[in-house]
């Protein structure tokens, strides 16, 4: 049986206000968002601290999880099988972290377009790392079935983006505001695409989004 990681993608720009996390229902199926709050008792899962020892390990993986180039205020978690670096040397493949990477670019996609379509400011949210310096990634994974960290300093292949202009200006939401929202119209469809893991994604879709809410002021 393969190994279940979790990795963690820092947000910009949306600050999740759930009080409990969602890992035993994704919002996204295999992807949850996940707030800055509930880090320590995400950590504390894996049960790293040892009563015969004083030394805190799960503060150091807080540490490395809540490092960044700038403010950021949740993650997007994904979920993927595989082995990871350190953990299975003989099996390492990069084709898990790519993977993950790749799904939660996408999911930030979707957050970015409808979050953007709402707003009457032009304040949306976006991965951290696409906002950010172009060259640095960090990516950390928790694996809860059997306890372990990993954490990676991977170069970026993404170019610098304005889609959040102040790291101060951000959107409050529950995971449950979010999914009541992505179900509208004319959201719903883009959702489906999204969760339902298509490869493609028509231009039409996301123009309709963008036109059911040009009286906002965005162009299209």
């Amino acid at each position: 049986m393969r190994d279940v990681w979790w990795l963690f993608y820092p947000i910009t720009g949306l600050q999740i206000t759930d009080k409990t996390d969602r890992f035993d229902k994704p919002l996204f199926g295999d992807a949850l968002l996940l707030s800055k709050d509930l880090l320590p008792s995400t950590v504390g899962r894996l049960g790293l601290n040892s009563e015969t020892s004083d030394y805190d390990h799960e503060k150091d993986v807080r540490y490395l999880l809540s490092r960044g180039p700038r403010d950021f205020h949740s993650y997007l978690v994904v979920r993927r099988s595989g082995a990871m670096p350190g953990h299975h040397p003989r099996e390492r493949s990069d084709k898990m972290t790519d993977s993950a990477t790749e799904r939660a670019r996408i999911i930030a996609s979707l957050l970015t377009v409808v979050l953007l379509s709402e707003s009457r400011s032009g304040v949306t949210c976006g991965l951290t790392e696409e906002i950010t310096d172009p060259l640095r990634r960090n990516v950390g994974a928790l694996n809860f079935e059997k306890p372990g960290f990993s954490y990676q300093n991977l170069a970026s292949d993404v170019g610098m983006s304005r889609i959040v202009w102040n790291e101060q200006q951000r959107i409050s939401m529950s995971t449950q505001e979010l999914g009541e929202l992505f179900r509208r119209e004319p959201y719903s469809a883009l959702t489906k695409v999204i969760i339902g893991q298509r490869t493609t994604v028509s231009f039409s879709t996301v123009l309709r989004t963008f036109r059911a809410h040009g009286e906002r002021g965005i162009a299209v």
